[in-house]
């Protein structure tokens, strides 16, 4: 939801993730500075790219890796969250771009 300023100098957006979460829609990957990409926002673990393009991957290769995490993605963080309890571990969001 955005809300704008009544004098029109910005807006503010909220994103209702547990309320409206929209996980099944999400396109974004995130790329840590460590070189792994994380398919959510949430997650705890993410994919190496660092290695294999240090060790010489092409482009059709990191795009094959890329593709290959994306389309095995199973995290549904806001989806079940309300149904998590306890700490939990997962990647910092400023870490990730968050």
């Amino acid at each position: 939801m955005r809300y704008r300023y009544v004098d029109g100098g910005g807006e503010i957006g909220v994103i209702a993730s547990v309320t409206q979460p929209f996980c099944g829609d999400c396109t974004r990957l995130r790329l840590s500075p460590e070189g792994a990409i994380y398919t959510c926002l949430f997650g705890s673990e993410g994919s190496d790219l660092r290695g294999p393009m240090r060790s010489g991957a092409s482009d059709e290769d990191l795009a094959a890796l890329i593709a290959g995490a994306w389309r095995v993605r199973s995290d549904r963080y806001s989806e079940i969250r309300t149904s998590m309890t306890g700490p939990r571990d997962k990647v910092e969001m400023y870490h990730i771009g968050g």
